[in-house]
């Protein structure tokens, strides 16, 4: 079996959208408050792609996360790297997803663990942890693809 749904449902009313849907471009949410304002941001759908935050206190991002589009292909777009993960997923559901999911949890563990320290830190600072993380991220989810 596979998680990703085809999108449909009743012919009146509203149509729940799950986040696994084989359409999604790319997942945001929004985490505010007085301590802390920053928006996690997925790629492709975010079943099969990791949540990177993006920090009010900079507007750095990889050259990775800013280059593309979904109708042209090219290497140095994280969105391409993602959609090869995801499109893999759907053929081999069973077979990537021992190799996907785990992955996915080391990513998402390791950022909460350095986020503490970074967000202490000075702006410029945070502006190259951001980045740096975005790029090895995108190397990663290359060498899965």
């Amino acid at each position: 079996g596979t998680p990703f749904r085809l999108e449909g449902g009743p012919a009146i009313g509203q149509i729940p959208r799950g986040v696994a849907i084989q359409r999604t471009a790319y997942s945001i949410i929004v985490h505010t408050g007085p301590q802390r304002q920053l928006a996690w941001f997925s790629m492709d759908t975010p079943l099969t792609s990791v949540y990177v935050p993006l920090y009010r206190r900079s507007a750095a991002v990889s050259h990775t996360y800013s280059v593309g589009h979904n109708a042209n292909f090219t290497r140095e777009s994280a969105w391409w790297a993602f959609d090869f993960v995801n499109n893999f997923m759907q053929l081999r559901y069973h077979d990537m997803s021992s190799e996907v999911y785990p992955m996915i949890d080391r990513w998402q563990d390791a950022i909460d663990s350095e986020r503490d320290a970074i967000e202490q830190a000075s702006p410029d600072d945070l502006s190259k942890w951001q980045v740096s993380l975005q790029t090895k991220l995108v190397a990663d989810w290359w060498r899965l693809a």
